[in-house]
């Protein structure tokens, strides 16, 4: 193929100048050539590639415009291939032609839109004005006023000019003067230039691009560059053959919205994701500086000591004035840069046997086709070209997605790719033959990108005539139980089945695909063989159904789980659940029984000591009460001497429950340390059978 990034003697642009008042140093009279739009690469990255050629004889300037909303691409991408290596530089105007233009003027663009605007910048300048009389003076103001007209019911604006001249003031009414001019012919001049500036710049949408190269000989230059382009589209029509074939042609959809014809140009196209990058480049940047002020001698007023920061940090901290540093240092960082390198892949072309198709490869990362015929295409217009057609393996299958539809599968067809070139992403309109030559729309399909060797399902419509309904059921078993240290580890084993109760309607066997969806870390343990694949979602089950039967599909996926708990930490049910459990050894659960009773007298402890405590939080509370009520009664009384008596027993109770509860408690801790030292033992005696 014709590519343009293998070319044997190839200069890359270095240097782009923008218009300036300097020539060129090959000649200052260039030969002026047009060249001619001769190859175009369009990509689904939503770019597109235009290249150039033009045939030069010595010193020459090829000129083309160019859209100015494509300058930055072209600033950004253009390439110059010259096989004498003459290319000077390339220029183009200022992204703001008028606005430089008028920097330098004493007046603005938008002056020049009313004689009165541009009189009011231009005050101070000499004047002629010719009325009935002639006014020579200088332009002194010029001043709006509203004037009634004859009717009296409606107003005007008029402007009064004011001119000193050497008779003194005079006045006139702009709106009334037959000739005003400037004595100053460069003035004159200035506003002529202006004038034209303004109508060139009309065409603003428009730049001028000039490539400068220099040599004696004649040669063929091309250059290229890559811009902002519709995305091209593909677009499918399959047609069965029989049972397990199908003819497939594919269309790409194409718009020329360059704004300039295609005429006889070699077209190629790309489908991929190449990274497209944009930037401003055609923009004008200034780096910001930090003002300083102007030294003015003899006006220096010296700034206080303030002290340095370590001394004040010292004197505030210890309180004395003792010596420290004077000065810090601050270093600054290192900047790390990075460095992306890209390698152009080398790709094997794979010629189709059909003379109307274009050629096509596949790059490393994008299918490439180069159609063999120039093509023509007039600015905004449409372009329909075929890129593929070839027999491809199809079979007619039931698809069952349960996030589509939970009771229908859809009515799909596999398609495998045996050819050499992978197929764009597109919509897929499907035909069925009803007889040798008559065909019926069947559906539409959506197709992803489709390398070779891969397989599709392509769906489109519900299968009425098979029926599924789905059963799931869930359990976990514990595999393996280990005791360290008073952990213990437990492997378990989640396990979700799922029935699918398939009925076949039809008078026909279904080939019916499953899509069992697929969450990370479950693997499936059943069925099993080559029938089942897997997708970036589901594991995918194929099964044949027989006509006018009723079958069930089970699927099985299991998850294994490492858990580990504090041996304190569990629960008596537990314990017991572990210790029934009969995928655990005997010599395991007969551990987790005994646990189970430890727990249970840990329990009984731990119960009996809540209970003294709540005897003792009782007991403080009378105690409270008591010392409440003697606060109320004279001291010496009976009644007061019946609440100390009363509190003193209360104390005498608190005492002895006090005791109670260290020897409950004493209980609690040995039961704890009874099962933990157990679970050991079991531990190393367990070892010990292994």
């Amino acid at each position: 193929m014709n590519n343009v990034f293998f070319l044997g003697r190839v200069f890359i642009l270095v240097a782009l100048i923008f218009l300036k008042p300097q020539i060129s140093a090959a000649s200052e009279n260039p030969a002026v050539v047009t060249p001619n739009l001769k190859r175009i690469v369009l990509s689904t990255g939503g770019v597109g590639y235009f290249e150039y050629q033009a045939e030069i004889r010595g010193p020459s300037e090829i000129q083309t415009a160019v859209p100015l909303n494509q300058v930055d691409d072209i600033l950004k991408s253009l390439v110059v291939y010259d096989p004498a290596n003459q290319v000077e530089d390339i220029r183009l105007p200022s992204k703001e032609p008028l606005s430089a233009f008028f920097h330098e003027q004493r007046f603005d663009s938008k002056d020049l839109q009313d004689p009165a605007a541009l009189l009011s910048s231009l005050r101070g300048a000499e004047i002629i004005i010719e009325l009935p009389r002639k006014i020579v003076g200088r332009l002194m103001a010029i001043q709006p006023e509203v004037a009634t007209i004859e009717d009296g019911k409606q107003t005007i604006t008029r402007h009064r000019l004011s001119v000193m001249t050497s008779q003194g003031l005079q006045q006139a009414i702009l709106e009334q003067v037959d000739n005003v001019r400037f004595t100053d012919p460069n003035l004159n001049n200035q506003l002529q230039n202006a004038l034209k500036v303004v109508f060139d710049n009309n065409a603003q949408d428009r730049r001028l691009l000039r490539l400068n190269l220099g040599g004696d000989q004649k040669r063929m230059v091309r250059f290229g560059y890559t811009i902002e382009a519709p995305l091209w589209k593909t677009s499918y029509r399959l047609t069965t053959i029989d049972a397990n074939t199908a003819a497939l042609q594919g269309w790409a959809i194409l718009e020329n919205l360059s704004g300039v014809p295609w005429v006889n140009v070699d077209l190629s196209l790309i489908s991929g994701n190449p990274v497209a990058l944009k930037q401003a480049l055609y923009d004008s940047y200034f780096i910001p500086r930090p003002q300083i002020p102007v030294e003015i001698p003899g006006r220096f007023l010296p700034k206080p000591d303030q002290g340095s920061i370590a001394f004040k940090a010292a004197r505030s901290s210890s309180g004395s004035g003792a010596n420290a540093p004077m000065a810090a240092k601050l270093s600054a960082g290192n900047q790390m840069e990075s460095d992306m390198a890209y390698e152009s892949p080398m790709a094997d072309v794979a010629t189709t046997n059909f003379a109307n198709l274009p050629q096509s490869s596949d790059l490393s990362a994008q299918i490439y086709f180069q159609f063999p015929k120039p093509a023509s295409v007039e600015s905004g217009g449409s372009l329909v070209l075929p890129i593929i057609q070839q027999t491809i393996p199809a079979k007619a299958v039931s698809w069952f997605q349960p996030a589509t539809n939970l009771n229908h599968p859809l009515s799909a067809v596999r398609l495998m790719n045996d050819g050499k070139t992978s197929f764009p992403p597109g919509l897929v309109t499907l035909y069925a033959r009803t007889n040798q030559s008559d065909i019926s729309f069947v559906g539409d399909a959506q197709m992803t990108s489709f390398a070779v060797g891969d397989e599709r399902l392509l769906n489109f419509a519900i299968d009425q005539k098979v029926m599924i309904e789905q059963e799931n059921q869930a359990d976990e078993t514990v595999t393996t139980a280990s005791f360290v240290d008073g952990l213990l580890y437990l492997s378990t084993l989640s396990r979700q089945q799922t029935i699918y109760r398939i009925k076949n309607l039809d008078k026909k066997p279904r080939t019916l695909v499953i899509d069992h969806p697929r969450t990370p870390g479950w693997e499936m343990v059943e069925p099993k063989g080559a029938s089942i694949t897997l997708t970036d979602q589901s594991w995918r089950v194929a099964i044949d159904v027989p006509a006018n039967q009723t079958i069930e599909q089970k699927i099985v996926v299991a998850q294994p789980i490492q858990q580990q708990f504090e041996m304190t930490s569990l629960d008596g049910q537990q314990l017991r659940y572990y210790a029934s459990s009969q995928t655990l050894s005997p010599e395991i659960r007969a551990v987790f029984a005994r646990l189970a009773q430890f727990k249970a007298e840990w329990n009984d402890a731990e119960t009996q000591q809540q209970n003294l405590e709540s005897q003792k939080n009782g007991i403080v509370e009378e105690q409270e009460r008591l010392r409440r009520l003697l606060g109320s009664v004279p001291s010496g009384t009976d009644l007061y001497k019946r609440y100390v008596n009363a509190l003193n027993t209360e104390e005498d109770k608190l005492q002895d429950l006090r005791k109670k509860i260290d020897n409950a408690l004493e209980v609690v801790d040995k039961a704890r340390i009874a099962m933990l030292n157990y679970a050991r033992e079991s531990q190393k005696s367990l070892s010990r059978e292994k």
